[in-house]
């Protein structure tokens, strides 16, 4: 409350309006990005302000701020919201802004699971609230909802790429050491692999994860290409402990097979195999070409 007489009177309100512009000042380019609440009123509280402050003369002042009563209780109740928002509720609201654009990473995943489709709906209709002031307090508990089911999808899907990267690290390995690999071969071969795992053990996108799975094929083809040629090359060395076997029969030592990638599509000419001939065709053509690589000593690789 303020003292007596209207000098005091208009001294006194006069000091709280521009406690208020202040506030709203510091606001409003927070508000003018979109990502934070409350634009609207910020601008017309300033501008109720900046009426009011116009006049200058005590008693005409007065006149004036009594006229706009209604208008200033409703100024005084969004001040009151607005302070709160960015002085105490502001930090919740940035964790869950990234929180939610975190998630639309995996958007197609989480949507699909009830729980965390229903409280990224939640999510999103208090960002996108005009007042969301009394739904701030639900961010937490959302937030851990979504992300309860998110982690658990980032982990299937890492466990899912891991199964099928170090399963091509490890057949890499292999070939290495049965050309018997110097180690400017094996680190060229297994680098890029090796990079790709790194990345996935990090990476919280889903599609990313599997961007990255699918890389792995490439790099693994180039791999299997250098050896291959290094192998042409450098044919593996025989085994020193060949002659001595002690009248004991020795399991025959692995041996260095170029692969044979057969793509089973490129061999029909048809759209589709629609008869028992059409499949009987197709069938004695993978045969043939099958029986041809192996004796042509090779593995054989299906895509």
């Amino acid at each position: 409350m303020s003292g007596d007489g209207e000098d005091v009177l208009f001294q006194f309100i006069t000091k709280r309006l521009l406690g208020w512009k202040e506030n709203l000042g510091q606001f409003k380019p927070l508000a003018d990005t979109g990502d934070y609440p409350g634009l609207s009123e910020i601008k017309d509280g300033l501008k109720l302000i900046e009426q009011l402050l116009f006049v200058s003369e005590s008693y005409e002042f007065i006149k004036g701020f009594n006229s706009r009563k209604n208008d200033l209780l409703d100024l005084s109740d969004n001040v009151h919201d607005l302070e709160h928002f960015y002085y105490k509720q502001k930090p919740t609201w940035e964790n869950l802004r990234v929180a939610y654009k975190g998630f639309q990473l995996n958007q197609s995943a989480l949507q699909s699971d009830s729980v965390a489709s229903a409280a990224l709906k939640r999510m999103d209709t208090i960002l996108n609230s005009a007042a969301p002031y009394n739904m701030v307090k639900e961010s937490e508990a959302l937030i851990q909802k979504v992300e309860a089911v998110n982690n658990a999808e980032i982990e299937k899907s890492r466990k899912h790429a891991f199964e099928r990267v170090d399963g091509r690290i490890e057949d890499i390995k292999k070939d290495l050491d049965l050309i018997n690999a110097d180690s400017k071969l094996s680190n060229t071969c297994l680098f890029k692999l090796q990079s790709i795992r790194k990345s996935i053990e990090t990476e919280t996108s889903i599609a990313h994860i599997l961007l990255a799975q699918e890389s792995s094929i490439d790099a693994f083809d180039k791999a299997m290409l250098a050896i291959e040629a290094a192998a042409k090359v450098k044919p593996p060395e025989p085994d020193d402990d060949d002659e001595e076997t002690d009248g004991k029969e020795d399991k025959p030592k692995p041996v260095f097979k170029k692969r044979c990638v057969i793509e089973a599509s490129q061999l029909v000419s048809k759209q589709y195999l629609e008869t028992e001939q059409d499949v009987d065709d197709f069938l004695g053509t993978l045969s043939q070409k099958l029986k041809q690589a192996i004796s042509n000593n090779e593995r054989v690789k299906i895509k």
